[in-house]
């Protein structure tokens, strides 16, 4: 499940800028905003929110007391404020203020590099495709390298985001080697993201799972709000390559987390 909303971010750049390119810049919103209408209106007609929905109304009974008996009491702070639980929500908000802020800001970054707008869209492109290898690559290298271990490898792939991002700043690229290193640094936010948001809170607090899951996105979407405002702050008064660097202290300030992650891992 962790690839679907890569694969619509694909096909959303895409439809955008396709249809930016045939009609126009409005273009870009309404073909969107029609396949959504379409895919609203089949939710409504096909989905049921529950299985409840569906059944008779002796079966309904049934579940509703199945549902009631197998309902968790409330979780004890204390049990789901595990320290990591607390690390991967602190990584998060700071992996989530990198990338956030490349999935909102690097179109405008790719654009100012005097190019079209169809190499504009393929360049964005790459960002999610890189992070569907992330996404894959990150769940088998934890279960069969880490041994469920999430800390390690979300270390590894901080270390090379914060790497990248240095390079691409610092150095002059040419296409291939651009392409290459958006790749990568898609690769390396996705594969974390999942790691932290659907992994660590079904292994460290199962019974609670939705209470942990919340508290470490919440933590997520906090990075997500300072980088929207504080990345478009910056670049009026700085430019790119001070937003770059922000992004290089905030992927540091995450490897930071998750190497305090795998300390409380191994206890």
């Amino acid at each position: 499940m962790g690839s679907s909303f890569l694969v619509g971010t694909i096909f959303a750049w895409l439809i955008a800028g396709i249809g930016s390119m045939l009609v126009g810049w409005m273009g870009g919103f309404w073909l969107p905003a029609l396949l959504l209408l379409s895919a609203g209106f089949h939710w409504y007609i096909r989905t049921r929110n529950i299985p409840v929905d569906v059944a008779t109304l002796q079966q309904q009974k049934n579940i509703s007391r199945n549902y009631a008996s197998a309902m968790p009491q409330h979780p004890k702070i204390q049990r789901v404020l595990s320290p990591v639980v607390w690390c991967s929500a602190i990584g998060l908000l700071f992996m989530n203020f990198v990338r956030n802020g490349m999935i909102n800001w690097i179109p405008t970054f790719f654009s100012t590099q005097e190019v079209s707008l169809s190499t504009v869209t393929s360049e964005a492109i790459l960002l999610p495709l890189g992070g569907l290898i992330g996404v894959f690559s990150a769940s088998w290298l934890s279960t069969r390298v880490f041994y469920g271990k999430k800390g390690p490898i979300s270390m590894m792939y901080g270390v090379l985001l914060t790497f990248i991002l240095l390079i691409v700043i610092e150095f002059p690229l040419d296409t291939k080697l651009r392409v290459l290193c958006f790749l990568l640094v898609g690769f390396a936010y996705n594969g974390s993201n999942i790691l932290l948001t659907g992994l660590i809170p079904t292994d460290v607090v199962r019974e609670h799972v939705s209470t942990a899951t919340g508290f470490i996105d919440g933590f997520g979407y906090i990075g997500a709000i300072l980088s929207g405002v504080g990345i478009g702050f910056l670049l009026d008064l700085y430019g790119w390559r001070y937003v770059f660097y922000l992004w290089i202290v905030a992927g540091s300030l995450f490897v930071v987390a998750m190497a305090t992650l795998t300390l409380f891992e191994r206890q």
